[in-house]
């Protein structure tokens, strides 16, 4: 039997009265703080950059607090649109770096980059994030290495294998030079295949999977293009979609986000009208997927990044240019407008 001193009887008994009285209100709140999903971040994608962002800003009545851009190897690093971007207040921020340009022919693979052959430029590039405050581990520099590596597997640069190898090598780099979030730096890094890749294969992303000790995020790109008979992936298809990003994730004991998301527009009100109803699938998908996720450190969305460009797809010759613009008509700017006004995508506000 515990014995207790005259004082420590007293302030325990002292503890328990007041334990007995905050308990159960002390309970709810807890029992609420745990219910309460954690908000994604809302971002865009922009090829106009940081002025067509603030324009949008306007049309929706909202700022972004999430901004992606893409590079390369051989572009700046921080990314002046990612520093314009900050600068803003703009908290959550992802940059690609891509070994070529994957509209370009293959220069350079990813069994050299494994090898070593442009560490130089790695160094170069991990030295400069850390030397810029904007950043810390709270509001890290999200960074992943040669996104989308199907298309460059599919290019020439090398295998799934290869490209594994590749991307441990490059954070191994970062992390030898102390920039990663582990070795108390500011950059995040992030495994971003084509959403395609997680739900079909060819390389499949458990392929190309560096493993989850050598990345913090897991990300997602997927484009929803518009042909002669409409979208290609109707509102039904997003729900195993996310169903897919989450168990993903949750294997690997972490979040993800979408990298880039783009739903191309049409010339009548029906196609304007299903673009809109593909946006909204998305969004009520992702907000009652992180309200079921709660406050999990694993499976939530933590960021939606629009993509806001005219594009094309260079494996697709028929495929006319798609119009991904957030305002492409009055149903698709509503559409994002009012998702955007929710809790569900209020982090960072």
């Amino acid at each position: 039997m515990t014995a207790f001193t005259r004082r420590e009887a007293l302030a325990r008994g002292a503890t328990l009265a007041a334990t007995t009285l905050a308990g159960p209100l002390a309970m709810r709140a807890a029992v609420a703080a745990a219910a309460t999903p954690v908000p994604a971040h809302w971002g865009v994608f922009c090829d106009g950059g940081p002025a067509r962002a603030r324009q949008l800003e306007l049309k929706l009545g909202r700022r972004f607090t999430a901004y992606r851009v893409n590079s390369r190897i051989d572009k700046d690093a921080p990314s002046p649109a990612l520093v314009a971007a900050r600068d803003r207040g703009v908290v959550w921020t992802y940059q690609n770096c891509d070994l070529d340009n994957q509209h370009d022919a293959v220069t350079r693979t990813f069994a050299d980059c494994a090898a070593g052959a442009y560490d130089a430029r790695w160094r170069e590039i991990a030295r400069s994030i850390v030397a810029d405050r904007r950043w810390t581990s709270v509001h890290p520099y999200r960074f992943s290495f040669n996104h989308e590596m199907s298309v460059s597997v599919k290019a020439g640069a090398g295998t799934a294998q290869e490209y594994v190898a590749a991307f441990r090598h490059v954070r191994a780099v970062f992390e030898a030079e102390g920039a990663t979030v582990t070795r108390g730096g500011n950059v995040a890094f992030c495994y971003v295949p084509l959403l395609k890749r997680f739900v079909y294969g060819w390389p499949s992303a458990d392929e190309c999977d560096p493993g989850p000790e050598h990345y913090e995020l897991v990300g997602c790109d997927i484009y929803n293009h518009r042909r002669e008979a409409g979208l290609d992936f109707s509102p039904a298809d997003v729900r195993d979609w996310l169903a897919t990003m989450r168990d993903f994730s949750v294997a690997r004991n972490r979040n993800w986000f979408f990298g880039e998301i783009g739903v191309a527009d049409g010339p009548d009100g029906a196609a304007h009208r299903a673009k809109a109803a593909f946006i909204n699938a998305v969004v009520n998908g992702v907000a009652d997927l992180n309200a079921a996720q709660g406050r999990s450190r694993r499976g939530r969305c933590v960021a939606v990044c629009w993509t806001d460009a005219t594009g094309k797809d260079d494996a697709d010759a028929t495929l006319a240019p798609q119009d991904y613009h957030l305002d492409s008509s009055l149903d698709a700017l509503r559409a994002v407008r009012d998702a955007g006004r929710r809790y569900a995508f209020s982090a960072g506000r």
